[in-house]
């Protein structure tokens, strides 16, 4: 599964979100800010390794 795949699904998943009640407004900011974590792993070449484990043990 590639960085993009990863990213297009969590993104996909955000903007069903959107469409939903407002009290699932909180819970789309701490999606989001997970997803903002989780580019920012996998923007540091230092945690490519890692992350590539993470997604594959997550599948």
């Amino acid at each position: 599964m590639s960085y993009a795949k990863a990213i297009r699904n969590a993104y996909a998943t955000s903007i069903s979100l959107l469409c939903m009640p407002p009290y699932f407004k909180q819970i789309l900011y701490l999606y989001l800010n997970y997803i903002s974590f989780f580019l920012k792993i996998v923007l540091s070449k230092e945690f490519i390794s890692q992350v590539n484990i993470v997604i594959f043990l997550s599948m």
